[in-house]
């Protein structure tokens, strides 16, 4: 279960709450580990060259560049999604800021978070 932290009164729809939670360490990991190894294999032609001797030949570097640059871009519209969904539940600029960060790294993880505690407002 994600950590979760809860700090304001829900009573009011105009009161600032600081409800954060985080994702599991495996999305963690997972999600950030794949970024970095997709980033690494795109621009360091010495770790490319390892990949395709070692695992798999299957994707060209501009490919992987290209995969690379549209997840860092999913990840960009999850997290403007994140930012207005977190101002929508009247959140706090520093809570904000973190939805928005953590989203912008995780991607789904952390918006489908955030999007739950949306639904619990409606």
């Amino acid at each position: 279960s994600p950590l979760q932290t809860m700090v304001s009164t829900r009573g009011s729809a105009r009161r600032a709450t600081h409800y954060f939670a985080l994702p599991g360490l495996l999305w963690w990991v997972g999600v950030l580990g794949g970024m970095a190894a997709t980033g690494l294999l795109a621009y360091h032609p010495e770790a490319f060259a390892w990949w395709t001797v070692n695992v798999t030949t299957v994707f060209s570097q501009k490919v992987l560049e290209v995969l690379f640059w549209l997840a860092v871009g999913a990840h960009a519209v999850e997290s403007i999604v994140a930012l207005r969904v977190a101002r929508s539940l009247h959140m706090t600029a520093g809570t904000t800021t973190l939805w928005v960060v953590q989203t912008f790294l995780l991607g789904f993880p952390s918006l489908t978070l955030l999007q739950q505690e949306k639904e619990k407002e409606l």
